[in-house]
């Protein structure tokens, strides 16, 4: 499976109307202020998975970006990249 949809896996058949409220919901529960509308490293915790720079290297990789280093460039792009798979419910 794919990082990407092992990561989403969470959201199964029914994926909810509304993904940003299900991940908002997930972000509460968690003892942090995570800004994960602007934040990858802050949407990957609220998603469950590591944030560290290997892990978001390797799902750069297979969103079609094997060139990633973590700038605040690659972040943003990972970040939408990451938004657009929820919204089109693609993994």
């Amino acid at each position: 499976m794919s990082l990407l949809g092992d990561m989403l896996g969470f959201f199964g058949r029914l994926f909810p109307r509304n993904a940003e409220a299900e991940i908002s919901k997930r972000a509460e529960t968690r003892n942090e202020d995570l800004d994960w509308p602007d934040s990858v490293v802050d949407l990957l915790k609220a998603l469950g998975r590591p944030s560290d720079i290997t892990y978001r290297r390797k799902l750069a990789a297979e969103l079609g970006r094997p060139a990633y280093d973590g700038t605040a460039e690659q972040n943003i792009w990972l970040h939408g990249e990451i938004m657009k798979k929820i919204r089109s419910r693609e993994w």
